[in-house]
């Protein structure tokens, strides 16, 4: 396990603000946002020491980085209990690190393997395991049939879709709509055909209790008695991806 400060606090804000969830990170830490957190202070908190926490494992680290964040407050000043409870329970979870490049393969955090990044959230040994690229002929591949959609003209089946946009545009409601729409049958979602099925909502940021309290409101907004049996959700706040 390396828990050993590599990188210099500088030098960790710096690799935070350039990281692809800078705007998360800026959010909590330059302004110290919790509206996506509906206002919990202790969420925000937990979000802000894992974005960082991808850099440094360093308890001592993360805690002084904490207190030059906008977050910090009497209670993360005064609780020693509640510091260090926030910050064990982060690097519990921690599956994924970066290392500097140069830095070659180490254990990581929870005995993970990890390798040195070119940039923040890569990984040279990705590929281990899977099958090498073959070139095929594209006329040996019979003609493929319709594409199936999820969303008809907008959201592909079997295929990844990102929904991208500024913090504080509604992106968690109109995807949380959408799962609605899916695992409740709707057939159409925005005007467009939807193709039915189970969904299962993983949730890096928010509560069960606030997913809930959206979800009820949306399914009364659209005639629902109440939320679809094939709806699934799972909290991961203060989670690693590959942990989820």
């Amino acid at each position: 396990m390396t828990r050993d400060a590599a990188l210099s606090d500088a030098e960790v804000l710096a690799l935070c603000r350039r990281a692809g969830n800078a705007a998360k990170f800026e959010g909590l830490y330059d302004r110290g946002d919790t509206a996506p957190y509906r206002g919990d202070d202790s969420a925000a908190d937990l979000a802000l020491v894992g974005v960082m926490a991808f850099f440094t494992q360093d308890p001592d680290q993360l805690d002084r980085l904490f207190r030059g964040s906008a977050l910090c407050r009497d209670k993360w000043l005064r609780r020693p209990d509640y510091r260090r409870r926030t910050i064990e329970r982060v690097l519990e979870r921690q599956t994924e690190t970066y290392f500097p490049p140069g830095a070659g393969v180490r254990v990581g955090v929870n005995g993970h393997r990890g390798a040195a990044s070119q940039h923040p959230g890569s990984h040279r040994d990705r590929g281990a395991g899977r099958k090498k690229p073959q070139v095929v002929r594209l006329s040996s591949v019979k003609p493929p049939g319709p594409r199936r959609y999820v969303v008809d003209g907008l959201i592909a089946a079997a295929y990844i879709a990102l929904l991208h946009g500024d913090g504080g545009v509604a992106k968690s409601l109109l995807a949380l709509s959408l799962a609605v729409a899916v695992a409740g049958g709707r057939g159409t979602w925005l005007e467009r055909r939807v193709e039915g099925g189970p969904v299962l909502y993983l949730d890096f940021e928010l509560t069960v209790e606030e997913q809930a309290r959206r979800v009820w409101q949306l399914c009364r907004g659209a005639g629902l008695e109440e939320p679809p049996e094939n709806l699934l959700y799972l909290g991961a706040v203060g989670f690693g991806a590959r942990e989820a």
